[in-house]
């Protein structure tokens, strides 16, 4: 499961690693005892990494990225930077992927309540053909009246 990036130390409340609102996605293991080890995966092009965080000896290492050699390592608070730094060589091994449009198609909300008022529509016009075709045609036809007929009130009680 992707994630943004926020490591926090619980022990003492230090963000570690903030990455937030970043296009980073990261899964997270965890090696040892204090120790994190981070795949980080880029969503605007193929770059990825491994970073390794070590909140005991307060040090980050990058342990893998594409075409990497000689992978840096330093304090924690410089593991961002490193990490962007990384993206930059890493991209030339990249492949491009489109940027997707936040906008979504304004037709888009409309779909499923057309898609219900077709579906309504259509079984209204079948039961309405179905009550015509099988009812009794002359309990349902209406009888034309030229006058009103007169009531013998004589069969009336009081």
């Amino acid at each position: 499961m992707g994630l943004f990036p926020r490591v926090t130390d619980i022990t003492s409340g230090r963000v570690v690693l903030d990455l937030w609102n970043t296009d980073w996605d990261v899964t997270v293991n965890y090696p040892a005892n204090r120790r994190l080890s981070l795949d980080f995966r880029r969503y605007h092009f193929s770059g990825n990494l491994t970073i390794e965080l070590d909140l005991d000896t307060d040090r980050y290492r990058i342990i893998r990225e594409p075409g990497g050699d000689n992978l840096p390592s330093g304090p924690l608070q410089e593991a961002a930077a490193a990490m962007e730094e990384s993206g930059r060589r890493t991209a030339k091994f990249a492949v491009a992927r489109p940027v997707f449009n936040d906008r979504p198609n304004p037709f888009a909300a409309w779909r499923p309540a057309l898609v219900i008022l077709l579906g309504a529509l259509a079984l209204i016009a079948a039961a309405t053909f179905l009550s015509l075709h099988f009812s009794d045609d002359h309990a349902n036809k209406p009888q034309l009246l030229r006058q009103i007929p007169k009531l013998d009130l004589s069969t009336l009680r009081q």
